[in-house]
């Protein structure tokens, strides 16, 4: 339930499965609050026996729970979620200061 990059997320699986486990990611998108409520929005991807093993925590604890396919895809994911939220704060903050300047 950590985010880490896609090259160590893979390692750890990789890793994992040598010795005959099963390896799932599911990095979360949401914060504190929404981990409080049970809202996280879980990205997960690897081993699908495993993630589906999983589902009834992973419901407990996020409104959605997305399988993704391979490991590594849930890290490429999360990136994604990130710049998106990112740019939607720079547009934000560009908004508030035109605001701001414009009385």
């Amino acid at each position: 339930m950590s985010t880490v990059d896609e090259a160590t997320s893979t390692r750890i699986g990789d890793a994992v499965t040598a010795k005959g486990g099963r390896f799932v990611e599911a990095p979360v998108s949401g914060s504190k609050k929404p981990a409080i409520d049970g809202q996280l929005i879980i990205l997960a991807a690897g081993d699908e026996s495993l993630f589906n093993d999983a589902l009834p925590a992973f419901e407990k604890m996020g409104k959605r729970s997305l399988y993704l396919g391979a490991t590594g895809a849930g890290a490429r994911m999360k990136l994604v979620v990130n710049m998106v939220m990112g740019a939607m704060m720079g547009a934000f903050c560009e908004g508030m200061a035109l605001a701001d300047k414009s009385g």
